[in-house]
């Protein structure tokens, strides 16, 4: 497997020996770094791409199977990606994994860090979690054959939460 040891010099002391594990630990630490900084660099190039409504939803929040024009678009960048990966050996489950890093790296530069829960998890951030919630706690309310009074008011709140989201509660 070659020299099992790598010296390294240090100025005016005795050459450091590191064995073949501890570089080649130090190359992968440097190599992640790097992609880390790749990643974020495309997630970024991307957002400045398709800004804040340029298409019906988020270009991170694109699903695979859709077949909107700007889904088009977007899965045309993803499979952009895959080509080149394959290009150098990344294939399949990997290549999807990178394209999902990307897309949650999106996800961050526009929506901010996911909040940590109670238990440690993450959480969405607050002003995702809201309409998300107040949309189905609508839905739900909105279906009901018969609502309490206190339901009826819960309708109402949840109705104005999505007015001040802008949920158009029309199509529903």
């Amino acid at each position: 497997m070659g020299n099992p040891t790598v010296e390294k010099v240090v100025a005016g002391k005795q050459p450091v020996v590191e064995p073949d594990h501890v570089v080649a630990r130090h190359e992968y630490v440097d190599s992640s770094a790097r992609q880390y900084g790749a990643a974020l660099k495309y997630a970024t190039a991307l957002d400045v791409r398709w800004p804040d409504g340029s298409g019906e939803k988020a270009w991170y929040e694109v699903g695979g199977k859709e077949v909107n024009e700007f889904a088009k678009v977007v899965n045309g960048e993803r499979d952009a990606l895959y080509a080149e990966l394959e290009a150098v050996g990344i294939k399949g489950g990997t290549a999807r994994k990178r394209w999902f890093d990307i897309r949650e790296k999106g996800r961050i530069l526009r929506e901010g860090e996911p909040e940590q829960g109670e238990g440690g998890g993450s959480e969405r951030p607050l002003d995702t979690y809201i309409p998300e919630e107040s949309l189905k706690m609508y839905k739900r309310i909105a279906r009901a054959e018969k609502r309490s009074e206190n339901a009826a008011k819960a309708l109402k709140l949840a109705q104005q939460l999505c007015e001040l989201y802008k949920i158009n509660l029309n199509n529903i």
